[in-house]
């Protein structure tokens, strides 16, 4: 008894098959001109397409898995080699909002992609507000020397006065 079931013998017909208990049995019928016509039965364990099969299945496990491993890690040096750039326009941002006039130097200005960009843009906005408050400083110490000569000025004018006043207060008691 090789486990094959009477019906799969008894069937006449094209070719069938039948999977019981990790068995595979085949038949297809046989026609001969001179005896009946008869069937060609197969039947062959399962077991070693399962073990290959589980095999196959560890091994596009495992690349599946190297690959995903793989992949994560190219994501996370992209991912850095583009934050990267970002988080030192942002410690130079704070550094000149902070006031040090020195931090644009961090600047990355050779690079010819938008950080490059962002960091020239930033370098010649900082180099527009340096070159104002160069401005402004001046300004305000031509406008402090201008505010001591006006003030000499009143200074002066006020004994002036005070001398004039003076002199017609005693004028007038001479008078009276």
């Amino acid at each position: 008894d090789c486990g094959v079931s009477a019906p799969l013998l008894a069937q006449t017909g094209g070719p069938t098959s039948l999977f019981s208990q990790k068995m595979l049995h085949v038949r297809v019928p046989i026609a001969s001109r001179v005896a009946e016509p008869g069937a060609l039965l197969v039947g062959f364990s399962t077991e070693g397409l399962e073990a290959q099969r589980t095999g196959t299945l560890r091994v596009v496990a495992l690349i599946s898995l190297v690959v995903f491993a793989l992949g994560l890690v190219v994501a996370f040096a992209v991912g850095t080699m583009l934050v990267r750039p970002i988080r030192r326009i942002t410690t130079v941002a704070r550094a000149i909002a902070r006031g040090d006039g020195a931090a644009s130097r961090g600047l990355e200005l050779g690079r010819g992609d938008e950080v490059g960009q962002l960091s020239s843009a930033l370098d010649q906005m900082l180099g527009r507000l340096y070159a104002q408050k160069e401005q402004l400083e001046s300004q305000e110490v031509t406008l402090r020397e201008l505010n001591t000569v006006l003030e000499t000025r009143v200074v002066n004018r006020t004994q002036a006065l005070a001398h004039a006043n003076q002199q017609l207060e005693l004028r007038l008691s001479e008078l009276h």
